[in-house]
């Protein structure tokens, strides 16, 4: 990860080539104008990263990571790649601090949890045992049957290097699962995307660039859509703006090396998340 401590030169991270100054949004917090690029050729959104970004992540300066919402679909996801291919060993990356691999564990689920953020690791090794939560720099030597990762898309400083990292851990007819916010228009809304905004958020994609990436790392790509319930009465106007207007439903990529998957992932209906606070009558939230 080490190299990834500079800034981005201005071409596409993905398929280098020519960006576009698309947008300035200025965040108050820390007194800056966030400037996103748009490359001409894949339509990849990226910012441009501070020397320091990584560094302040590793050492948990964002917070420790993990909300509800993201508990649901790693929840959702690694079931349904569990359920359907009858697959194994799973690995939760970017896995946050939520009670989702608690859950799947006390389900008999072989899950794992990945993270970046040391005051988050160091909390889930206490939790979940010192094997079942690494630093995402310390991949274990056995692979994996699936890789899910929700909401990391965005923090990814070296995406195309990123993700072929974590296609060599998995498995001969392995997924690599991923939900994130894609824009159709590869824009923000002017004046109003806290998304864009925050410091620890440096790629956004659509399914043109998501389909290049796929490209480039030699895999096959497929889409389905999550469809996520209605915010509740007590969300914030903005947050019913996302849903509702930019962000009907998100999109769930699933990138395998397996040709052979192909006929059986494409089979795979659109998942429909329940309303907040249970699944299968088991609340997810915050683990205490």
């Amino acid at each position: 990860m080490i190299p990834h401590l500079v800034q981005r030169k201005r071409k596409c991270q993905i398929c280098g080539g020519k960006v576009n100054l698309v947008e300035s949004l200025y965040n108050s917090n820390w007194n800056y104008y966030k400037r996103w690029f748009k490359c001409e050729d894949c339509s990849f959104l990226q910012s441009l990263i501070e020397p320091d970004l990584y560094e302040w992540l590793t050492n948990g300066s964002g917070g420790v990571g993990g909300i509800y919402e993201l508990g649901y679909r790693q929840y959702r996801l690694a079931r349904l790649l569990a359920d359907t291919f009858n697959m194994d060993r799973i690995l939760i990356h970017g896995a946050g601090y939520t009670n989702t691999l608690e859950l799947l564990l006390k389900k008999k689920y072989n899950v794992y949890g990945c993270d970046l953020v040391k005051p988050t690791i160091d909390l889930e090794k206490k939790n979940l045992g010192e094997d079942r939560y690494f630093h995402i720099d310390n991949y274990p030597k056995e692979k994996f049957d699936a890789i899910v990762s929700v909401e990391v898309f965005e923090h990814l400083i070296n995406p195309l290097g990123d993700t072929k990292e974590l296609l060599s851990h998995l498995n001969d007819g392995g997924i690599l699962c991923l939900s994130t916010d894609f824009l159709p228009e590869g824009r923000f809304i002017r004046d109003r995307d806290k998304y864009g905004k925050a410091r620890c958020h440096v790629s956004y994609w659509n399914q043109k660039s998501m389909d290049k990436l796929a490209e480039l790392c030699g895999v096959n790509i497929h889409y389905i859509k999550l469809h996520l319930p209605d915010p509740s009465p007590e969300d914030p106007p903005s947050m019913n703006y996302n849903y509702k207007k930019e962000y009907p439903n998100r999109l769930v990529a699933l990138m395998y090396k397996d040709k052979s998957m192909g006929d059986k992932i494409k089979l795979l209906n659109d998942i429909k998340i329940p309303p907040h606070n249970t699944i299968d009558g088991i609340t997810i939230d915050h683990a205490d």
